[in-house]
């Protein structure tokens, strides 16, 4: 299958690492025949060599003072190496270049994996056709009046088989990591580190449903060995003061609590019973 979708393409976010886009190598070598375009700030010491590597036409810069004043940190450290202000200034940018729908990702993506087989039973499988697995993500994007739909990734399923989101081909309301959405219909992330997940708990709650299809999961490099991008950001930070940012933003419905089977790590927890809306059946109308 040959992608002939115009309105349509994927936005690698990146920042020091023009010589090491994972992402752009997978895409390809799994199937993916579309539009690539990369998305770096105007601070990106290697703006020249992503414009020489990708060519001028593929590498959009977007004015980091700008997003920056615009977006709410959620603290005050005064460091401005996050994703969060590509993440927003993203729409602006796909808007101003014509595309009605793109898919948001991140530069260390090394492998896109089917996790069921057909009779539905959990097995990782690397995809080789990812232009039709792209074409069903977007047109369930079309037809509904979800936010976002995102790829599953390789934390929701420790454990393997035996976790709760291997046990059946299904959706949650949760989004991460990578968004296809709508060019016109920004997702407003929030706070330095976590950003994902204080957009889909803090809009998510009044927005439409943000979901992650666990039929498909990426893969990618350690954030912690994988130079440049967030990799500085994290290790001063720490894994307990990311996952607290969540915590910030909607303290009814997030907490930190321990993750893990065997060796466990601090992580965000969210209360879905206190984090989505409920639909109130009609027989209760007085």
């Amino acid at each position: 299958m040959n992608w002939n979708n115009e309105s349509f393409c994927a936005l690698i976010l990146t920042h020091g690492r023009a010589e090491n886009v994972d992402t752009t190598s997978t895409l390809r070598r799994q199937g993916y025949t579309g539009p690539i375009k990369y998305l770096i700030d105007n601070r990106d010491k290697q703006s020249d060599l992503y414009i020489e590597r990708f060519g001028s036409d593929n590498v959009f810069i977007f004015d980091k003072d700008e997003w920056v004043a615009k977006v709410d940190k959620a603290c005050n450290f005064g460091d401005d190496r996050s994703v969060v202000y590509a993440r927003n200034a993203a729409f602006q940018v796909m808007q101003d270049a014509g595309y009605e729908y793109f898919l948001m990702l991140d530069d260390d993506y090394t492998n896109f994996q089917y996790k069921f087989r057909s009779d539905n039973t959990f097995h990782a499988k690397t995809i080789a056709n990812l232009n039709t697995v792209f074409k069903a993500f977007l047109d369930y994007l079309k037809v509904t009046k979800i936010k976002t739909i995102c790829f599953a990734q390789g934390g929701d399923f420790i454990g393997g088989g035996a976790s709760n989101k291997a046990k059946s081909i299904t959706a949650w309301r949760k989004a991460m990591n990578a968004f296809f959405v709508r060019s016109n219909d920004p997702i407003p992330f929030v706070g330095t580190v976590n950003e994902d997940v204080n957009a889909y708990v803090n809009d998510g709650k009044i927005s439409s449903p943000y979901l992650t299809h666990n039929m498909i999961s990426l893969v990618q490099r350690i954030t912690q060995t994988n130079k440049g991008g967030l990799t500085d950001i994290y290790l001063s930070q720490g894994t307990y003061v990311k996952s607290f940012y969540s915590v910030i933003f909607e303290p009814s419905c997030v907490k930190i609590s321990m993750m893990g089977m065997k060796e466990y790590r601090l992580h965000h927890h969210v209360k879905w019973n206190q984090a989505t809306p409920k639909i109130i059946s009609e027989k209760h109308k007085k």
